[in-house]
């Protein structure tokens, strides 16, 4: 399945486990003091402090890492998780 898919059961499910769960999420940055709001969107965010990004990768990379990283730093989030539902038969 897509991330997408993925990302859809987990935005249904995790309110079933007691979890608050926010899509999409616009993180802003600035440039120049300016804030430029759309450059970058994260997967998941649960209970306002965990950010979920979903892969569905053979393998992660260092790319998903810094981009999680990054998110953690604009957020003010300490806490990150990836996920990758790849799975080889």
């Amino acid at each position: 399945m897509l991330e997408s898919a993925y990302q859809q059961c987990m935005v249904c499910e995790l309110p079933e486990l007691g979890l608050s769960v926010k899509e999409q999420i616009q993180v802003p940055i600035i440039y120049k003091e300016i804030e430029i709001e759309y450059a970058y969107k994260l997967d998941l965010l649960v209970n306002g402090g965990l950010i979920v990004e979903l892969k569905t990768v053979e393998s992660i990379m260092p790319v998903p890492e810094a981009q999680i990283l990054t998110y953690l730093r604009f957020m003010g989030i300490c806490r990150g998780l990836i996920i990758n539902f790849r799975n080889t038969l």
